[in-house]
């Protein structure tokens, strides 16, 4: 340690030279950037099946870098999670059972009362606050329903209604 209780490398030379001195520190491990080799980012995320974030813990860096340089190397990103593995909620008017989505009927029914209401005219403040006030669910049951949320799950339905209809085509 230095006179005043800083640490110093306990490796490394003082070097004199016209522009002035220069500290030459050995650290004792290579800074040699491995990420931009792809050899070893193909042996550990393609061969060993490493991930991302599990290289650039080692290598001390963040797992965008790793991440672009798999890219720049053009080597197959895999999925980041399994196809079973789904994020965020489930649609109003769906549920999961045994992993795998079915319809949730009750959701249907307040899907269509919306839909029915909506042909109406109403607007989606006002059939928000009637679902409020008949105490219709929301996905989250301690929740009250919103304007954007009626309006959401109608965009979605209309999205997957037209999906069929263009599917169904000839």
């Amino acid at each position: 340690t230095c006179s005043d209780g800083k640490w110093l490398p306990t490796s490394g030379s003082i070097q004199n030279r016209s522009a002035g001195p220069i500290l030459q520190i050995s650290w004792g491990h290579s800074f040699e950037r491995k990420y931009k080799d792809k050899a070893f980012l193909e042996q550990e995320y393609v061969q060993n099946q490493r991930s991302v974030r599990d290289i650039a813990k080692s290598l001390g860096c963040s797992h965008s870098t790793i991440l672009s340089n798999l890219q720049r190397f053009v080597i197959p990103i895999r999925d980041a999670k399994p196809d079973h593995y789904k994020r965020g909620q489930v649609a109003y008017g769906r549920r999961t059972l045994r992993s795998k989505e079915i319809e949730n009927k009750r959701e249907l029914e307040v899907i269509a009362k919306i839909q029915n209401l909506r042909s109406q005219g109403v607007s989606y403040w006002k059939i928000a606050a009637i679902l409020n006030s008949m105490n219709v669910p929301t996905k989250n049951r301690g929740s009250r329903w919103h304007p954007t949320t009626v309006m959401k799950i109608l965009k979605a339905r209309e999205k997957k209604e037209a999906g069929k209809i263009d599917g169904n085509k000839l």
